[in-house]
């Protein structure tokens, strides 16, 4: 078995939920459609009602999420966020805004989109949506065998 890379840009596409078993050659056709920034605490990454642009993965630091204007969680590293614009093409659902420095990836909507061409991620992107929405909304949920 060849052993995974070590490009350091197709490490983070990895730690995107989804993207963990993705192989390298898929990884790497996606980094012309992923860019890295470094962002100061209290930037603003999304506004709540405003068009989506772009999606984030968060590489370093955390985030604050609020809805009209209260917070209503916090993210980490390995999150994906804004891809809900980016799905369905309406305005933000959320404000996102660097709660420490952070380190992203940002997805253009080309790069999104052949992240998806992938059945694992969008599988798991569906998951990661259900749960945050679960969550918010403080909806049950259940183990099942094995964990998921």
């Amino acid at each position: 078995m060849k052993p995974k890379t070590s490009d350091p840009k197709i490490e983070r596409l990895r730690s995107v939920p989804g993207l963990a078993g993705t192989s390298d050659k898929e990884l790497v056709r996606l980094l012309p459609y992923v860019d890295e920034a470094e962002l100061a605490a209290g930037h603003v990454l999304m506004e709540e009602g405003k068009p989506g642009r772009e999606a984030f993965v968060i590489v370093e630091g955390e985030a604050e999420v609020a809805l009209q204007g209260s917070v209503v969680t916090r993210l980490g590293p390995g999150e994906l966020i804004g891809e809900m614009a980016l799905l369905d093409h309406s305005p933000r659902s959320a404000t996102v805004t660097a709660a420490t420095p952070m380190r992203v990836l940002v997805l253009d909507p080309v790069g999104f989109r052949s992240i998806l061409r992938t059945p694992s991620v969008a599988t798991g992107m569906a998951t990661g949506l259900a749960k945050r929405l679960r969550d918010i909304e403080g909806a049950p949920t259940y183990e099942t065998p094995g964990g998921r």
